[in-house]
């Protein structure tokens, strides 16, 4: 798919400017998860020279160019980094994955199929005082029961100043 989609587009040599995998401006339609300070930290990061990038108002054939022109690649954990999967080489990518305590295993599988190198950052924390959703009758109510979904629907503030540090002592801003 990536070759007929970026016909000799791809740049020969990709780019280590970190892109940061926002969901800032993302209809969340009651579901909950939003990133409440996500705002500060985009303003922050794009300061320090990072490409702040909207998967979902961008179309495919812009997110496959856009992964298969650059290593470095932020966000919250999400399936935005799913796409990863219409990158043609993905020797040298690598993933810094903001995370809380309860994630979704499959995305650790998806990691591992596709050799991912990955960093999930412990960053995440539920908003104080933020309602937490529960089943809802399109949702098997037997889901709700694993923590992970419990989490992955919560609103959540980032832990700004660790990824400050973070990011700065692994030297990717």
């Amino acid at each position: 798919m990536a070759e007929y989609l970026l016909l000799g587009r791809a740049a020969k040599l990709k780019s280590n400017r970190p892109v940061y995998l926002s969901r800032s401006r993302l209809s969340t339609s009651g579901t909950g998860r939003v990133i409440r300070n996500e705002p500060e930290f985009e303003e922050w990061l794009s300061s320090c020279g990072a490409l702040i990038c909207r998967p979902e108002t961008m179309s495919l054939e812009q997110q496959v160019f856009m992964f298969n022109n650059y290593t470095t690649f932020i966000g919250c954990w999400g399936s935005a980094f799913h796409n990863l999967m219409f990158c043609r080489e993905l020797c040298g990518v690598t993933l810094h994955i903001l995370s809380g305590w309860g994630m979704n295993p499959n995305y650790f599988l998806f990691d591992a199929i596709l050799g991912l190198e990955s960093h999930y950052i412990n960053c995440l924390r539920p908003t104080p005082g933020a309602p937490q959703p529960g089943p809802t009758p399109h949702r098997d109510p037997r889901w709700f029961e694993h923590p992970w979904y419990k989490y992955s629907m919560i609103d959540m503030d980032i832990d700004i100043g660790l990824m400050r540090s973070y990011l700065a002592e692994n030297q990717i801003i």
